[in-house]
Formats: C-alpha cells, sequence, structure tokens
C-alpha cells in the first residue's frame, strides 16, 4: 500500500537511509564495567 501510494517518497527515504553512514556517531568510549572501551554511538550525534 505504501509502495501504491507514496513510491517516489519511499524511494527517497531509502536512498537518504543508504547514504547514511552511521559509524561517524560512534564517538562515545563506555565506561560501564562490563562493555568498557566499547565504542558507542553518542545520542547527540544521531540527530
Amino acid at each position: 500500500m505504501i509502495e501504491q501510494y507514496y513510491y517516489q517518497a519511499l524511494k527517497e527515504v531509502e536512498q537518504v537511509i543508504k547514504n547514511v553512514n552511521s559509524e561517524t556517531c560512534k564517538t562515545k568510549i563506555s565506561k560501564e564495567k562490563t562493555m568498557t572501551g566499547k565504542v558507542l554511538y553518542h545520542p547527540s550525534k544521531l540527530k
């Protein structure tokens, strides 16, 4: 149904999602006991 009525908008959203480089948002270093040093997504970078 979405493809039928909003085909162009859906294709635009899919293209934007493909072009996002999520690795640039992984800037937070965990300080939690079980994940110390693990690189995580920084919430403010995901906006």
